[in-house]
This record gives C-alpha cells, sequence and structure tokens, in this order.
C-alpha cells in the first residue's frame, strides 16, 4: 500500500511516499509520533492509494481491554435492532420520522426521481458518506455538497438524534446499506445493526453481533430446505452447504 502525505497533523510533517506491505507492524520509541501517524491516515492527513478515507477505521488498544465479557444474546440483539428500527421510524422518543427527514432532504435536492449517479461515482455510499468523493459533473457535485450538508444537520448531526445512545449505530448501520437511507427497510437494516457499545465492550458485542446473526441465519436456511420437502440430508450437511455459500465474516 502506498501512503501519502497530504497535510500536516501535530506531529507529522511533509514526507515523500512511502509504500509498505499490506500487513505492516509500526513500532517505535515513546513519543516518537505513531499513534499520530495512525490518527493522520485516519483523519485523511495522509492517504491510502487504492483505499477511500471513509473505509479507513482506526481502533484504540484500550477499547479492546474488555470489562464485561458477557456476550449478547441473540433475543437481545433482536430487541436492540427493534428498538433502534422504532426511533429511526418515528416511534421512539422524541417522536422524530428520521426515515422521513431523510427523504425530505433527498427530495429538496434531487426531487422526486430516481438518481442516475454520474460514471466517476461508484456508489450512493459516494454521495452520502464520502465527504471527499469528486465528480467531473459539477452541477451534481454541487448537489452532492448540498445534500450531504443537510443531512448532517437535520438527521444526523441533529441534537435529537445523537442524544438517543445507539445512534452510532444506526448510522452505521445506513453505511453498510450502500443505499439511499431514506429507502432501507426494516428488514435489511436489522441484518446490518450490530449495537453500539462503549469502549469496555466494543469487541465482545461486535463480535457476538457478527457471530449471532450468522448462525441464525445459517439455521433459518437449513429449516427452509427441510421445509420445501424432499431434501433427506443431515443438518450437518445442510449447515456445510450454508458456509460453502455464504463466507463466515469473521474470517
Amino acid at each position: 500500500m502506498k501512503l501519502t502525505f497530504a497535510k500536516q497533523h501535530i506531529s507529522i510533517r511533509q514526507f515523500s511516499p512511502i509504500t509498505l506491505p499490506s500487513f505492516t507492524i509500526l513500532t517505535g520509541l515513546n513519543g516518537a509520533g505513531k499513534t499520530h501517524f495512525l490518527q493522520a491516515i485516519d483523519s485523511g492527513a495522509i492517504t491510502v492509494e487504492g483505499v477511500p478515507q471513509h473505509l479507513i477505521k482506526y481502533y484504540n488498544l484500550a477499547n479492546f481491554r474488555l470489562k464485561s465479557p458477557g456476550p449478547l444474546n441473540g433475543q437481545q440483539l433482536a430487541s436492540q435492532s427493534a428498538a433502534a428500527w422504532q426511533f429511526w421510524t418515528g416511534k421512539g422518543n422524541p417522536k422524530v420520522d428520521w426515515r422521513a427527514q431523510s427523504m425530505a432532504q433527498y427530495q429538496a435536492v434531487f426531487g422526486n426521481e430516481e438518481v442516475t449517479l454520474p460514471d466517476d461515482l461508484k456508489s450512493w455510499e459516494d454521495i452520502l458518506w464520502n465527504y471527499k468523493s469528486k465528480t467531473s459533473n459539477a452541477a451534481f457535485q454541487a448537489k452532492i455538497i448540498h445534500y450531504q450538508d443537510r443531512m448532517r444537520s437535520q438527521v444526523f448531526k441533529n441534537g435529537n438524534f445523537t442524544k438517543y445512545g445507539h445512534h452510532p449505530a444506526i448510522t452505521q448501520a445506513m453505511k453498510k446499506t450502500g443505499q439511499p437511507v431514506h429507502l432501507i427497510g426494516e428488514l435489511t437494516f436489522d441484518e446490518n445493526f450490530a449495537p453500539y457499545s462503549s469502549g469496555d465492550d466494543y469487541l465482545t458485542a461486535s463480535l457476538s453481533a457478527i457471530f449471532t446473526k450468522y448462525k441464525v441465519k445459517q439455521f433459518l436456511w437449513a429449516h427452509s430446505q427441510w421445509d420445501k420437502g424432499g431434501i433427506q440430508k443431515p443438518k450437518e450437511e445442510l449447515y456445510k452447504e450454508f458456509e460453502e455459500k455464504n463466507l463466515k465474516p469473521w474470517k
């Protein structure tokens, strides 16, 4: 991977582009600037060739030191996902329909017509979440900036939205879908939702959500094959067949 200096970040100053292997361990004395270097990559002060900045994730080691190792069970995950969806669709407190708000922002900028992306934009993710996305279509670029500004101020940075404890999880679920947020349905939301946790529970909750959802889908798929009739395979074979068709996300 090629790293290129874009702007100064604390102690990180101008340097020539460097190429590193895809797996790199950064070492150095205390105060040498290791954390500043990683934060610079996370903030976009250092760019990674071929990797959009919004896909780069910076994790603090402290967030992986768990105090509460008890994982969430399936019922708790489903309950939190349902509660988050209720909040998103205006049935929580305060009773603001954020999905309707999102649609209003979309219509205010793009109208009621379906948006056709310019050739130099890959997906809807570039329009809402990638604040550095650029298109040669100047008129459309102006709409992107206007839409992003409206969505930040009216939805995702709105005080009534951010005071909800799981608002980061809702935002993250929306990003994962790659769809316009006002078109996301409850099933798609649930498939992409992972509860927000404090730093002490981050790793446990995230892995628990990923593992549980995969195993539930595997179980339901296997039983759906039985319901179709005529299948006399042992459940172990059905589970294996599911795994061959659906890569385990933790690998």
